[in-house]
């Protein structure tokens, strides 16, 4: 069996990447932040923010899922079960994600009123957290972690 660690941390990665910004608008719009009149300019709107946010956050997640990348190699090495194995990968998918967003969009803090990207960055931790667990790890042999 050949691994596929590359493969399952870009999946995770471009699903927050395509889905988190689609979730994002959904709430806004269900809780009333949106006064759009009319079904042409909702969905103008919505094909608007999502073409940006998501380039946006393509463009400044790109050395997170590097990072997120070398680190599901190393967690492949070293836990040795498939439930927890998915666990970390999520729970560090979701620490890289506030991470980044503290440093490139938060910089104010995450309770700033003024500030709308609390609510995308929840809606990414959700897709990472999410797809770290829904998307199936596989290991080649020679990248089962070590018995000692």
């Amino acid at each position: 069996m050949t691994s596929n660690t590359f493969s399952y941390s870009l999946r995770v990665w471009l699903t927050s990447v395509v889905s988190a910004p689609l979730l994002f608008i959904f709430i806004e719009i269900f809780r009333g932040k949106l006064n759009l009149q009319g079904p042409g300019i909702l969905i103008g709107y919505i094909v608007n923010t999502w073409l940006f946010d998501a380039a946006f956050e393509l463009f400044f997640s790109l050395a997170t899922w590097l990072v997120f990348y070398l680190t599901i190699m190393i967690i492949t090495r070293h836990v040795h079960t498939i439930k927890l194995r998915a666990v970390i990968i999520s729970a560090i998918g979701i620490l890289f994600t506030i991470v980044t967003f503290r440093v490139t969009l938060l910089q104010d803090g995450f309770f700033n009123d003024n500030n709308n990207y609390l609510g995308l960055m929840i809606c990414n931790c959700f897709c990472i957290g999410a797809g770290s667990l829904f998307y199936k790890l596989k290991i080649a042999w020679f990248m089962e972690p070590e018995m000692h």
